[in-house]
């Protein structure tokens, strides 16, 4: 695969949880971490299991970028999905990899293609209020394979902060603020609309996401393990 896109060089910063500029991080915040997520379908039964664990810190000027590892699988830990996520803190504000809202099997099915990446980052500002809008984002994907190129795009639109609560799962009780947002798919001939909600803890990262198709709840995932290195 042959992703175009950039990143400044970057020097490596050692020292472990490492914060920019008082920048509030929404993944694991320490290097060695690694949360546990577990999906459920409508009806209460899991799905799938997603591993992350913070690889990295880096600084580039003000900019410090963290490298976040995933690995997915199905319910019983079986046909393993790997990939490495990119997030920065600039300015007090932390950036999602949008790489992240793009499926990693629809993502390996192209690795021997060449790809032309462009993206508009979603972010979370280190201070909110309830009501607050946020800024929208996306991600677009050309393949360059034929005569004519396949292109594939999310849009995360309608971004509002809700409120914040506490939330409780198997992993613990979190201090939670809650997004939610539109996520708009054009896929070629198939277009997709969801509605999201989900509930972020500063250091940890996603606590409780659910999906709405149309006002009913089709899947969500709950945070099930936390490991502090």
């Amino acid at each position: 695969m042959k992703a175009i896109h950039f990143l400044a060089p970057l020097v490596f910063i050692s020292t472990l949880g490492l914060k920019a500029q008082d920048c509030k991080v929404y993944i694991p915040g320490t290097i060695g971490t690694q949360t546990e997520l577990t999906s459920y379908d409508k009806k209460d039964k899991p799905t799938g299991i997603s591993k992350q664990t913070l690889l990295g810190i880096k600084q580039s000027g003000d900019t410090t970028v963290y490298t976040l590892h995933q690995v997915s699988t199905d319910s019983k830990g079986q046909n393993p999905v790997e990939a490495n996520y990119n997030f920065k803190c600039f300015n007090g504000i932390f950036y999602f990899d949008m790489n992240s809202f793009m499926d990693q099997k629809t993502m390996e099915a192209y690795k021997d293609m060449q790809i032309k990446i462009s993206t508009d980052n979603t972010l979370i500002p280190s201070e909110m209020q309830a009501g607050q809008q946020l800024k929208d984002g996306f991600i677009k994907m050309e393949i360059l394979a034929g005569p004519m190129p396949i292109t594939m795009k999310v849009d995360v639109v309608n971004r509002k902060v809700e409120g914040f609560e506490k939330v409780t799962t198997s992993a613990g009780t979190f201090d939670c603020v809650k997004i939610s947002e539109d996520i708009l798919g054009n896929w070629g001939f198939v277009k997709t609309t969801t509605h999201n909600i989900t509930w972020y803890s500063a250091e940890i990262g996603a606590v409780r996401s659910e999906t709405y198709n149309k006002g009913k709840l089709e899947n969500y995932t709950v945070l099930t393990n936390v490991k502090k290195k």
